[in-house]
This record gives C-alpha cells, sequence and structure tokens, in this order.
C-alpha cells in the first residue's frame, strides 16, 4: 500500500511542478540556453515570481506528503523509501545458527558451518559435534533416503541397509571435519539437524558437480546406496538429486544391481 501511494505522491508533485513553472516560463523567468537545451537557469532577481513559486513548491510538497502519511522516518523492516528490507536480525551469512546452536562458521564459505564428524550412524545419518564446545548433534541428510538398518523394529532393517550404512561409514572413515549447509527447515519431529553434508568448503554450494563430488548426499545417491526424496519445505537440490539418483539407476549402480533392492525400492 505504501508504495502505491509514494507511487501517487510523485505523479502529484510531477503535476505540481508543471502548474507552477508553465507561467514562469512563459512570463520569461527561465532562459534556454541556445547551445544545450538541456541546461536552463532561473533569473530571480529580474522576476520575483521565482522565490513565490519556491514558498509555493515547499507547501505543496508538506501539503503531499500529509496526504500519504509520509514522515521520512525508517519504517520497522524497511528503508527510508517505503522498500521492505529482509529481516537479518537471526541469520548470520545465511544460515540460522539457533536452528542448532553451532557457533563455528568456515572462513572460506560463509554457507557453511564447519562441525566435527563423530560418528555414522547407518547411510543417511551422522553424528556431530561443535568445535566450540564439544556439544553433538545427530545430523539426518536432506533429500535422501537409504533403507533401514538400526530401527528399534528389527523387521524394518534388512541387508541393503547395512550396506548401505557399511557404505557410508566407508566413505567417512577418514575425515574428521564437515561442513554443513541447511536448507529451509533445520531440525526435523524427532529434533535431529537437517543438513546438507559436504567434505569440503572451498565449492560452489549450487554446482552440480560440486554436489556430486564433494557433497555427502550427493555421493551416496550417484554411488547407488540411497534414493532422492524430498521433505517440503527442503528442495534446494531436488533437481540435482534427482538426476544422481536417475543415472545411478540407470547405471544399477551400488544396490541397484540387485534385483531385491528394486523390488524394495518400488514396494515402497
Amino acid at each position: 500500500m505504501k508504495h502505491k501511494l509514494h507511487s501517487l505522491l510523485l505523479i502529484i508533485v510531477g503535476i505540481g511542478i508543471f502548474l507552477m513553472l508553465r507561467p514562469l516560463v512563459l512570463s520569461g523567468g527561465v532562459k534556454f540556453d541556445t547551445v544545450d537545451n538541456s541546461k536552463t537557469s532561473l533569473e530571480a532577481q529580474d522576476n520575483p515570481y521565482v522565490q513565490t513559486v519556491k514558498e509555493d513548491f515547499s507547501s505543496f510538497i508538506g501539503l503531499c506528503k500529509k496526504l500519504v502519511g509520509y514522515t521520512g522516518e525508517m519504517p520497522e523492516g524497511g528503508s527510508s523509501d517505503g522498500t521492505i528490507l529482509p529481516d537479518l536480525s537471526d541469520t548470520d551469512s545465511g544460515l540460522t545458527k539457533q536452528a542448532t546452536g553451532i557457533t563455528s562458521t568456515s572462513k572460506i564459505n560463509p554457507n557453511l558451518i564447519e562441525v566435527n564428524l563423530v560418528r555414522v550412524i547407518d547411510g543417511d545419518t551422522v553424528v556431530v559435534s561443535d568445535p566450540e564446545n564439544g556439544t553433538e548433534y545427530t545430523v539426518r541428510m536432506i533429500g535422501i533416503d537409504t533403507p533401514e538398518s538400526v530401527n528399534p523394529d528389527e523387521s524394518l532393517n534388512n541387508e541393503y541397509g547395512q550396506m548401505a550404512s557399511d557404505y557410508t561409514k566407508n566413505l567417512l572413515k577418514d575425515v574428521q571435519i564437515v561442513y554443513l549447509e541447511f536448507d529451509v527447515e533445520k531440525a526435523d519431529q524427532y529434533g535431529r539437524v537437517l543438513a546438507y553434508v559436504w567434505l569440503k568448503s572451498n565449492v560452489s554450494t549450487g554446482d552440480a558437480s560440486d554436489i556430486e563430488n564433494f557433497m555427502v548426499n550427493g555421493i551416496i545417491l550417484r554411488n547407488g546406496f540411497a534414493v532422492n526424496k524430498t521433505y517440503m519445505p527442503n528442495m534446494m537440490h531436488t533437481n540435482t538429486f534427482q538426476l544422481l539418483r536417475q543415472d545411478a539407476e540407470d547405471t544399477k549402480a551400488g544396490l541397484w544391481s540387485y534385483d531385491g533392492y528394486v523390488d524394495l525400492v518400488e514396494g515402497n
């Protein structure tokens, strides 16, 4: 609404300027340079009407501001021209650390949070710790789903889940530091942190090649040990994950080489 009112103010001001200056121009108070018609000069001493125009115009602007309720003060969450600005009070380089309490940001890539890798729970879940205070967090990797291997309901666990778990453990066996990238929703209903897990920080987080080679979620998908699964609203890498899964399935990489796994996926 404010934007419309300010636009209206500009139109009114323009009309006011035209109406006020028109008689001044006709009276000879404004001279145009014969060489460059874009240059003008007001001869206030020769035409007293100029001062009257200035006073009337100032009063006119004040009236217009009152009509639209414009005070010239910075509105809450906005700028002096009425533009609504994003609230950055709860962010740090694009990431809301308050979602996890983790305090260490990568010095190379401010979009990533540096953490210590503690252990692997299963194919798509790890435990990390804050390097500043040692607090541990369970991290569920966003956008992928591996078969069950540690579910309390033993009937849900299967050999493919154990294979996926072994793959992730082997992939990360020599890794001590990883980097977390958050999406819209940063924790799930079980209190786990939701994140994309990177092996290094000097990456372009939106680059498909970097996702395939340096993001743990992407590597697991590419090598056929998980399916892609999107849980709204976390969709940052959905398209890339779909392509990685399709390529793994087409080439029968990893678990896709087992008919039993294919049947399991199709059954779900």
